[in-house]
């Protein structure tokens, strides 16, 4: 009987020391591995002075658009929806300085936040506007840019370098095209 006792009691304990390991394991994991995941997430966020993360989102007319594609000229990148008044306010220069960026040489990509292609569609039609659309339905590319509010506008150099980014509206052509990176 005595050896029985002894024979449940070592075995409690080697799985107490089970549990023990597999506990502290746990904890190290989430004190080394963690914080080194985060930080690879962080070096994909847009930076001012780094590269542009790239991504790739569907157009209105269902086109793939890659950022990485579009190296060579700068870029303007507008995070925007249709149902804020801020992103409202800024179209009117946003749509001219759509059709001054090809004679002054550079890419504008307006990037819906999370609304269907049918609420963007009838959004631009209704207003005249006929800007190149993509749409971030899942949000992943604002997470991506660190969109915090909208309107933000990101500006990228020909070399895909951010140069520049603008959280709020800028309600004048002038403005925008003056942040063009060469």
């Amino acid at each position: 009987m005595v050896k029985k006792k002894k024979k449940a009691a070592k075995s409690k304990s080697s799985t107490l020391s089970w549990v023990v390991f597999l506990v502290v394991t746990a904890v190290v994991l989430g004190i080394v591995v963690v914080p080194a995941l985060n930080r690879a997430a962080i070096t994909r966020h847009a930076t001012l002075g780094k590269p542009a993360p790239d991504f790739t989102l569907t157009s209105l007319d269902g086109k793939k658009v890659t950022l990485s594609q579009l190296k060579g000229k700068p870029v303007l990148i507008n995070f925007w929806a249709t149902w804020c008044p801020p992103c409202r306010l800024e179209m009117p220069a946003l749509q001219t300085v759509y059709q001054e960026a090809s004679a002054k040489g550079f890419t504008l990509l307006m990037v819906n936040q999370q609304e269907d292609s049918t609420t963007v569609q009838n959004f631009l039609k209704q207003n005249n506007y006929s800007l190149p659309v993509v749409l971030d339905l899942n949000g992943q590319v604002s997470d991506m840019y660190q969109v915090t509010g909208i309107p933000t506008s990101v500006f990228i150099d020909s070399q895909g370098v951010v140069r520049d980014i603008h959280v709020g509206t800028i309600p004048v052509a002038d403005l925008f095209l003056s942040k063009i990176p060469k």
